[in-house]
């Protein structure tokens, strides 16, 4: 997986960079149309990165990509089962004898309170704090307080989106444009290229489910 797939930029891109590649971007694609699938090819994504970016010595996201797999798949079973709609007291997922499955409400999105995001910023803002000073005292890291940026800040907004909050989506606009600059850095600039387009798709993402809250 590590042997060279095709050369960008003067650079060498690996089968396993390609590969994570195209699953992340698809599972991207797919949880901004706030389908339950775009978690399965999230998970994937997640496990391949893990390994790349532990090759490159970034190890505050490699040990996040265990974080993320670990919420993907709990995410994933949350938005499998929906609140469904019930006109009587049947409990969700049993429908009374002789009659047709219940019908499931669309996913909902909700929106932060303002003392929650601002909670939200304060802990984010030491989580970022302490990732950084781990990682620059005891790893040989050289880009310590980017990385810890891309790591804390994704932790936030994973979980914002598992539990479908829309400010999920303002969050990965900063964790995306950070990201594009350290994988930059580090010339994995297929890995560049992917959060530029994910950035462009948070984006969009944030819009589209700004829309839905504001219809819930």
């Amino acid at each position: 997986m590590l042997d060279s797939a095709l050369h960008f930029a003067g650079t060498s891109v690996s089968w396993l960079e390609l590969v994570a590649f195209v699953f992340a971007l698809g599972g991207v694609v797919l949880t901004a149309r706030v389908s339950p699938w775009g978690w399965p090819p999230t998970i994937v994504a997640s496990v391949l990165y893990g390994w790349l970016f532990f090759e490159y010595r970034l190890y505050g996201d490699a040990a996040l990509q265990l974080f993320f797999i670990a919420v993907s798949i709990w995410g994933w079973r949350a938005w499998l089962r929906p609140s469904q709609a019930t006109d009587g007291q049947t409990p969700p997922g049993e429908t009374p004898s002789g009659q047709a499955p219940l019908r499931q409400n669309p996913l909902s999105v909700r929106s932060l309170s303002p003392t929650a995001l601002t909670r939200l910023l304060i802990a984010l803002s030491a989580a970022w704090l302490a990732t950084g000073l781990v990682l620059s005292r005891f790893t040989d890291t050289d880009v310590a307080w980017l990385d810890a940026a891309l790591a804390a800040g994704s932790v936030f907004a994973q979980v914002l989106l598992a539990r479908r909050y829309r400010e999920a989506w303002a969050l990965w606009v900063g964790v995306n444009a950070i990201a594009v600059a350290l994988f930059a850095i580090k010339s994995l600039w297929l890995t560049a290229i992917l959060y530029a387009l994910l950035l462009a798709l948070s984006v969009l993402g944030w819009r589209h489910w700004r829309r839905l809250a504001s219809q819930g």
